[in-house]
């Protein structure tokens, strides 16, 4: 996962796991994204060794239907370290 978040702030310019405080309206976007990072990230642990049989979608879903999962999942900032 570290490098996968140094490749995508050097591509784009911003940390892909950065949430923001302000009024801006970009904050729901960036917390999207740093929710989204990890969970995409598991799920491409997942599946590539099985070629991807499971849409993401579909495990998204049965995901975010796991309580228990899903926490273990979504790590914050503060248990992601990216040096």
């Amino acid at each position: 996962m570290k490098d996968i978040v140094i490749r995508q702030t050097m591509l784009g310019g911003s940390y892909p796991l950065y949430t923001e405080n302000s009024d801006s309206y970009k904050v729901p976007l960036y917390a999207e994204k740093a929710r989204m990072t990890p969970l995409f990230y598991a799920y491409v642990q997942e599946e590539h060794t099985g070629e991807f049989t499971v849409l993401w979608s579909d495990w998204l879903a049965a995901i975010e239907a796991d309580v228990t999962k899903m926490e273990k999942m979504t790590f914050g900032q503060s248990e992601v370290e990216v040096k």
